[in-house]
Parts: structure tokens; C-alpha cells; sequence
């Protein structure tokens, strides 16, 4: 919806440089990011990204990026910024389009040819400039050449995709005879004057892709960006060339590009083409491709191949079923009446979705018809894909294409396009009038991410102007909420940088504000559920784990996360549509929120680290080596300028009454080195060695054996100084420990130090109930009989000593579902016992937290739960009496978002402190986010008397 996105060029600019400063935790939130699904899962290089690196450098080197360390990656110069797989897939199929690669001939018209290609990379979310296109393209011809000389395969990972775009440019015949001499020279010669560089493009597999904006949304080719900026905007004004290093004067030409791209220059453009190939559609192509849903339809509706992420793939699946079921609900409950005429259904903003071709193909609209309505340029586009395209005119049947002056841009006997701006209700009225909607009959108005991106008045305008014009109608949405939380505000930011800001979140924040809106603007019956609610409720178990099974997957909190800000709404108004609920009512509410709180825990930074020494990672493991020593290891996180697995260690240390201080250390010597494991866990053996069990590499790849940490000191003491020297664990012969997301706890059993390793997942079970025990002074698993009732299998749970034995609470369970039980390995004479702990009032259940006991007291911290809107702060249990009680957070004087899951921390008794270490992860589709600071949390109201 392009008249949507205002171009605010100087404000998006400017605040995207200052948030590069102000918010040192997020990354890539220009688009959705994605992991690089077209790698193989056994690949090495490539299983990391696949379940944990959804952002990329790519997205880093943008000026939007507030994550970006300004040296080292946003002011790279443009021979060396990172491409990652995704984009560089985008890159060529855009280098494939008929006018690109008829360009390509003619090394005359080099520089407006890059200059549109950054164009359209940025309509897919990519900000390139034209120098860092070329560049690429480049770096590709090197590579394709190489195998076509005899290399390996493997150096041109891009082989097929080169190989198919210098056919099509050999195919195409030179115009004329200047042509013919410089035809193809861009492939097969470079430049004396500037020589190509030989060494190939290393390609990592950090990617991203799909960029969430409402459909037709993305911007124009753009030829007059050959002009001069100035003369289209006069108030821009060039900066003295000395004034600037090179990535401010790429921060300044993008400005100028979106300054040209303004609503005004736009309208004078001739020749505009909006693309409905936008990264949500090729997404939806992705989804069905991988056998989530079946829609033949969409490859042929979308040019071009991608594969999506896992994560992806889940939230997309999420939205079509709940649209789906929407649509189902609507034609049963049509089908059974009687009535002389036929039903409708009615698409705003419907983009290139092949809703009409799937029901059409599934004979469900023999008394339906469908009519959509996106902006004109979109809808002539889709309506010149179908003409071309046999199969879909099979489904339509006979058709008619409108004149460019008419807003009827395809009509057949069940299905009309139109182009209409959703703002300009009397006009839009008058078309569908002439294009035969009937305003009498039963009507169905879909909305998908298109009310939010209206300015609130007009989207209230919209709602009631459906109500009074349709007496007999259901209007359904999908769209966001929640703004006010970490991830709400990761979102958001997500979408100012697009400039494609969210209207209304703050006016209607939840489900109960939507529903309200509705009722309020005329609407008889409204109902709305969050995607948690909607997954968990009404889309069958057994289809869940058909879902569930279809793709590695280990992303649980940001897929939680994600349902739990979208929302699937839907209001009825009329005798017919409003007596059946779309949503029929469950028996037992799916809400189970927490008690109301008893109090407050500030929290104040305890560091002040700069960006080398802060630790900004998440999915690793912190120990207390002494009271004034905290070690962190593993995890995935910022290192020199990138996002990777981090192989760094990091060392939280303070003196006396000083402030705590961070620093990075390094591993000492060649023969062991840290391998990149995450979801580990670490025990303290001393002061100066610790032991690593578990951890993943991906999620089909786990750690290889459990490894042991010396820390060094140097000879000044100073923790700057100090290195880690890592070696394979000398464990005697046992079961081989191939599992994350688990728990290890210090028990003793006949006054023996055990460590009790209990839950996670593996890459044959998703989850895992099994109990083993490492006896620490022999380093060898031994069997302990364990009586009672064994707890359901669970990962990402939280487990701390007391009383000689372990304290497990929370997790994920079976069917991917959080947990609120608590139990206890309580030691006994013939070895432990399970036993419940009964818990007043109930807990809401959630996982990827963390928890401690003080003072006879049990905390779980943070973490994620699905079954209430508010958010995690610290439950404390009474280990006495069972009485629970909550605590919420005081995040006054703490940097802006604080997520509390994927963290660890650290208790200081002595100090009633309670540090939060490191914490946060990949925002669905919105960029990654690192908690910045160590943040402490006051537990001094949780004193013995309280």
C-alpha cells in the first residue's frame, strides 16, 4: 500500500543514525530477517543460522541499523559489506528481470542500471547502494568463471543463478550495432581501468528476507534516480565530499534516493511499476513449497524462488490458518441459506494472494463470488500475471481486462480486481457498485495488515463505512498488538524503519480494545483471539504436530512471541452471520494470569561497559565463580561487528566496593578451541575451572562431548589479562550427554558432590525426561535409584539446588506447551525422590527463565508464557508453605526494552542483589535484540520476614 508509506526521508535518517547510538541492542530491524533456508540442514557452515542467526550483517551495514559498531561495519567500505545468502538470491532474481538483464548488454548504462537495482533491493528491504551492487556482481562474474574453468562447484555458490542469467543475455539479441560490440561485456571482460577483484565472496550463512509491510506496499523502479537529487528537491544540499567519511556519504546518498522516492516525484513519474513480487508473497510461496499448506497457485501468482525460515515458515503458517478458518466459517454458514443470491467476499489490500484460485480450485464458490481491491498499479500487475498465465485463466474462466483508465482491472463471472485507494471511501464505493458487489448479500471483508497502516481515523472511517454499507457481513482482520512490551517495541521500531509506521497500537493495544473498536463502530458480535490462543484452540492436535515435525526447529520464544503480538479478529452484524461465532468458546479459558503483584524489584545497570567488553548474547550460560567473578560463555550474540555464535568468553569482575567491569577474554593456545555450542549448561568445579555439558551447534547438530574450562590468570591479576584454556572433559565411558535446552544442579547423595543433568531436547526427541548423574570427583555417570512420579518431559525449564537435592519449575513440554509444575528431587536414604510441590495460588506456566533460592524462597525469573498478556517479571514461592506471589519489575532506570528470556543470572545473597546477564533474541521477523547492560534487580523486599 505505497500511498501509505510516507516518505519522512530526513526524520527516518536522522533518527536512525541517533538510535545507532541510544539502542546498542537491536540489529537488522530494517526488514525480516531471516536464516538462509536455502542451505542444506547438514551443511556445517550453514546449521548455526538455520535456528539461530535470523538477522544478518546485511541488514547491519544499513543505516537504520542502531546495533551497527560504526567503524567496523555500517562505514565499510563497499567491496567488503557482507551479502548474505537471501539477499543475494533477491539480487540476482532482479538482475533476471527483462529490463535488467537487456541492460546488462550495454556497459554504457552501467550506472543507471545499479542505481536501479539498489532501488529495488530496498523494496525487498536490502539497502544497497549502486557502488556495492556492482561490486557484487563483480565478485559473482569471478566466481561463475572459476567453475566454468574447472573449479570446484563449490566456489560459485550462486552457480546455476549465474549460469542461467548469461544464457538469457546471450538469448537476448543486441539492438543495434553499438550494442553488439559492447553486448555482454559486463559478463565476459572487465575493466582496465578498474581492475575486478579476484578473491571471492565468502559466503556466510547470514541472511534475510522477508520484509513484513503491507502488500503492494514496496516502492517504484526508479529511473530518475539518475538525476540530480537537488534539482528534484531543492532543499537537499550536498555536503562538502571532505566533510564526510565514506558510510556518512552512503548514509547521504540513500537519503537523497528516498528523498527522490517522495509521494510527489512518485506521481510524476510515467512508466511506474509497483511490484506485487514482495517478500510476503514470495513467503506464502515458501510456505506452501515446504508443505505447509497447499497452494498450488502461488508460484504461479509469484515470480521468483526462496526459501524461507523455519520461524517464518511457523508464522506465516499461524496467519493462514487463521484466515483460512475465517473464510471456511463464512461459506458453511452462507452455504446453508437459502438465499436468491450469492455470497460475496471482499479482499482489501489482497495484494497477489491466491485466496479465489485456492477455493475456486476446492469447488467452494459455486454461490460465491470474490472481488479484491489493492492500489491500481497492483492490481493491473496481477491482472496481467493471470492473463499470461494458462493455468490460472482455467480457474477464472472467461475474462475481461479493464482499460488503464478503469479501475475494474479484471472481471470474470466469480472474480473482479479492482484498483482503489482504501482512503477514498465514496470512490471506492462507486467502483465496487459498477463492479456488481452487491451491498444486500452476505459479505465477507478480509483485511490482512491493512487497518494498521492507515492513520487511526481513517482506519475508524473504514470499519464503519463497511458496517453501514453491508447489513449482512463479517469483517475479518489480522493485525498487531501489544506495543508496550520488549518485543512490542522491537516491532514497532521494525516498521518506522521501513517507513511504514503502525497506527492505532497505542489506542488499541490487546484483543479487548480491538473487539471494542468493532462493537463501537457498529458491529453486532466481534471476537478476537491472539495467534497463541487461536494455535493452541482451534487448529487440531494432531495437525499441530504434522506442523511441528516438518522442519528442524528451535526458536520457541520468538515463535511464542510473535503469536502473541498478532491477533485474527472477527465482527458480524446481521441475524445470518451473527448467530454462530467464528471463534466457538472453549471449556476451559486459555487465559491463566498471574496473581496481582505484590510489589516492585528496581533494577539498575551495574555496568557501564563500552561496546567491546558489554556481553550482548543470548542462549548462554553464566557462572559465579566467586563472589566477585561472574564467567559467560557460548551463546549467540554481537562479536567484532557481527552476529555469530560467539566463541569469546566474557568476564563480569569487580574489586572490593567497585563497580562491576566486563571484559572479553580469549581462548589460550591452539589445541582446544571453543566450538560455538549454545543452550549449554556449566557447572563450577573451582574457582578457575568449570565443566560444560550439552549444547547444540543446531538444531541437528549438538555439541560434541562435554569440554573443560581453566581460567588463567596473568601475572598483574588484571581480568583483562586472563585467557581460558579449553579441553575435552576426561569423563569416564557412560551414555553420551547429546542434548541442550537441559539443566545440570550440584546434589549430594551419601555426602558425594553429584551433578544432576535432568530434561531438554535432542535431535531425535523433542523432549526429554531422562535423569542422569555425573559423580564430580571420579568424572563418571553413575546410577542413582530415583522413586515417585517422574515429571512430564520438558526443556528449557529452570533447576537450582536446595537442601541436597534439585528444584526443577517450568519448561516447555511435549507438545510444545509451558509448564507451571514445580518439583523436587528431594534426597533419601536409598537414593532421590520426585515429589510435587503444591502451589496457592497457581502459577502461569512459562519456560526459558531462570530461578534461584533466597531466603527459603524459590524465584523464577523472567522467562515466556503464552497464556497471559502481561509480562514475566519474578514469581516467588515460599519453599515452606507453597504461597506464591508476584513481582514485577521497575525498568525505570534501565535501558528500553529489557527482554528477560534466553538470560542468565547470577545471585549475590550476601548482597540481596540478583544480577541479569546478557538476555534477548530474534524478534520473529524484526531484527535480533541484545540485552545491552548487566541490569541488578534489589531483592531486599524479599527479606526473611516478608
Amino acid at each position: 500500500m505505497e500511498a501509505l508509506m510516507s516518505a519522512q526521508v530526513i526524520s527516518l535518517l536522522i533518527n536512525g543514525l541517533e538510535e545507532a547510538t541510544s539502542h546498542p541492542g537491536q540489529a537488522g530491524s530494517d526488514a525480516e530477517t531471516e536464516e538462509p533456508g536455502q542451505r542444506n540442514w547438514q551443511h556445517e557452515d550453514g546449521e548455526e543460522a538455520i535456528a539461530e542467526r535470523s538477522d544478518s550483517d546485511d541488514l547491519e551495514a544499513t543505516p537504520q541499523d542502531p546495533d551497527s559498531p560504526p567503524a567496523s561495519v555500517l562505514f565499510r567500505s563497499p567491496s567488503d559489506v557482507h551479502w548474505g545468502h537471501e539477499e543475494t538470491k533477491t539480487y540476482l532474481a532482479i538482475l533476471s528481470e527483462t529490463q535488467f538483464y537487456e541492460a546488462l548488454q550495454n556497459c554504457h548504462f552501467n550506472s543507471h542500471l545499479y542505481r536501479a537495482v539498489a532501488e529495488r533491493l530496498w523494496e525487498y528491504g536490502f539497502l544497497r547502494t549502486p557502488e556495492q551492487c556492482r561490486t557484487k556482481f563483480k565478485s559473482l562474474q569471478t566466481s561463475y568463471r572459476k567453475v566454468k574453468n574447472g573449479q570446484a562447484p563449490e566456489t560459485c555458490p550462486f552457480f546455476e543463478e549465474m549460469d542461467a542469467l548469461v544464457s538469457a543475455q546471450v538469448a537476448a539479441p543486441p539492438s543495434n550495432d553499438q550494442d553488439k560490440e559492447t553486448a555482454s561485456c559486463c559478463l565476459q571482460r572487465t575493466s582496465e581501468a578498474e581492475p575486478e577483484k579476484q578473491d571471492d565472496d565468502t559466503e556466510d550463512s547470514d541472511d534475510e528476507g522477508d520484509t513484513e509491510i503491507p502488500q503492494g506496499a514496496v516502492t517504484t523502479h526508479a529511473p530518475a534516480l539518475a538525476h540530480n537529487p537537488s534539482a528534484i528537491c531543492p532543499e537537499v544540499t550536498h555536503p562538502e565530499a571532505g566533510e564526510l567519511e565514506f558510510g556518512e556519504r552512503s548514509v547521504w546518498r540513500i537519503a537523497e534516493r528516498l528523498l527522490v522516492m517522495g509521494p510527489r516525484s512518485r506521481q510524476r513519474r510515467t512508466g511506474t511499476v509497483q511490484s506485487t513480487n514482495d517478500s510476503s508473497s514470495l513467503s506464502k510461496r515458501s510456505l506452501a513449497a515446504q508443505g505447509y499448506v497447499s497452494d498450488a497457485f502461488a508460484p504461479l501468482l509469484v515470480p521468483g524462488i526462496v526459501r524461507r525460515t523455519p520461524l517464518i515458515h511457523r508464522g506465516y503458517y499461524v496467519r493462514a490458518r487463521a484466515v483460512r478458518h475465517c473464510v471456511r466459517a463464512f461459506l458453511d454458514l452462507t452455504g446453508a441459506i437459502r438465499s436468491p443470491t450469492r455470497a460475496q467476499i471482499l479482499s482489501l489490500g489482497s495484494g497477489s494472494d491466491s485466496l479465489y484460485f485456492r477455493l475456486k480450485a476446492a469447488g467452494l464458490l459455486t454461490r460465491t463470488a470474490v472481488w479484491e481491491v489493492d492500489f491500481p498499479d497492483v492490481s493491473r500487475l496481477k491482472a496481467k500475471r493471470i492473463e499470461e498465465t494458462p493455468e490460472l485463466c482455467a480457474q477464472t474462466g472467461p475474462f475481461k481486462i479493464g482499460d488503464s483508465a478503469s479501475t475494474l482491472c479484471f472481471e470474470s463471472s466469480d472474480y473482479r480486481i479492482l484498483g482503489a485507494d482504501l482512503r477514498e471511501l465514496q470512490r471506492l464505493g462507486e467502483a465496487l457498485d459498477s463492479a456488481g458487489l452487491d451491498a444486500t448479500s452476505p459479505t465477507l471483508i478480509l483485511a490482512e495488515a491493512v487497518l494498521t497502516y492507515l492513520e487511526p481515523s481513517r482506519a475508524a472511517a473504514l470499519i464503519a463505512w463497511v458496517a453501514q454499507r453491508f447489513p449482512n457481513a463479517l469483517f475479518v482482520i489480522y493485525e498487531q498488538m501489544k506495543p508496550g512490551d520488549a518485543f512490542g517495541q522491537i516491532m514497532l521500531q521494525h516498521f518506522r524503519r521501513l517507513n511504514s509506521p503502525l497506527h492505532g497500537l497505542e489506542l488499541f493495544p490487546d484483543v479487548e480494545a480491538q473487539r471494542q473498536r468493532f462493537l463501537q463502530a457498529g458491529w453486532t458480535t466481534c471476537s478476537a483471539l491472539d495467534l497463541n490462543e487461536f494455535y493452541r484452540r482451534l487448529i487440531p492436535a494432531d495437525e499441530r504436530r504434522r506442523v511441528e515435525t516438518l522442519e528442524p526447529f528451535d526458536e520457541f520464544e520468538e515463535w511464542h512471541l510473535k503469536c502473541s503480538h498478532y491477533f485474527i479478529l472477527a465482527a458480524s452484524r446481521g441475524d445470518i452471520l451473527s448467530e454462530t461465532p467464528v471463534f466457538l468458546p472453549s471449556e476451559a479459558s486459555f487465559q491463566i494470569d498471574p496473581a496481582l503483584p505484590s510489589g516492585f524489584l528496581s533494577a539498575s545497570v551495574v555496568t557501564s561497559d563500552h561496546q567491546h567488553s558489554s556481553l550482548q548474547r543470548y542462549g548462554h550460560t553464566s557462572v559465579l565463580l566467586s563472589p566477585g567473578i561472574i564467567f559467560s560463555a557460548g551463546g549467540f550474540g554481537e562479536q567484532e561487528g557481527r552476529h555469530c555464535r560467539v566463541s569469546r568468553f566474557h568476564l563480569l569482575s569487580r574489586s572490593c566496593d567497585s563497580e562491576w567491569k566486563g571484559c572479553q577474554i580469549s581462548t589460550l593456545g591452539t589445541e582446544g578451541q571453543w566450538d560455538g555450542r549454545l543452550y549449554h549448561t556449566m557447572t563450577r568445579l573451582s574457582d578457575t575451572r568449570v565443566l560444560v555439558l550439552g549444547g547444540r551447534l543446531s538444531p541437528v547438530n549438538p555439541a560434541s562431548g562435554a569440554l573443560q574450562l581453566d581460567i588463567y590468570k596473568s601475572e598483574d591479576n588484571c581480568p583483562e589479562g586472563q585467557n581460558v584454556v579449553v579441553t575435552k572433559a576426561a569423563l569416564e565411558e557412560g551414555s553420551m550427554l547429546s542434548c541442550w535446552r537441559h539443566s545440570t544442579t550440584e546434589v549430594y547423595y551419601q555426602n558425594q558432590r553429584y551433578l544432576f543433568v535432568y530434561g531438554g531436547r535432542s535431535v531425535t526427541d523433542p523432549v526429554l525426561s531422562d535423569c542422569r548423574f555425573l559423580h564430580v570427583e571420579t568424572m563418571a555417570w553413575v546410577r542413582i535409584p530415583v522413586q515417585g512420579s517422574s515429571p512430564e518431559g520438558r526443556h528449557s525449564h529452570s533447576a537450582c539446588s536446595w537442601q541436597g537435592g534439585a528444584l526443577i519449575a517450568g519448561g516447555l513440554g511435549a507438545s510444545e506447551e509451558p509448564l507451571s509444575s514445580v518439583f523436587f528431587l528431594r534426597p533419601v536414604s536409598s537414593g532421590f525422590l520426585w515429589e510435587s510441590i503444591h502451589i496457592q495460588p497457581s502459577i502461569t506456566p512459562r519456560y526459558s527463565h531462570t530461578a534461584h533460592v533466597f531466603n527459603g524462597k524459590l524465584l523464577l525469573v523472567g522467562g515466556v508464557w503464552i497464556h497471559s498478556s502481561s509480562v514475566p517479571g519474578v514469581t516467588v514461592i515460599s519453599l515452606t508453605t507453597g504461597l506464591s506471589s508476584e513481582y514485577q519489575i521497575d525498568t525505570a532506570s534501565v535501558p528500553w526494552p529489557l527482554m528477560l528470556h534466553n538470560h542468565s543470572s547470577a545471585l549475590l545473597p550476601e548482597e540481596q542483589q540478583l544480577l541479569l546477564i546478557g538476555g534477548g533474541g530474534n524478534c520473529f521477523s524484526f531484527g535480533t535484540y541484545f540485552n545491552p547492560h548487566t541490569v541488578g534487580l534489589d531483592l531486599s523486599s524479599l527479606g526473611l520476614g516478608q
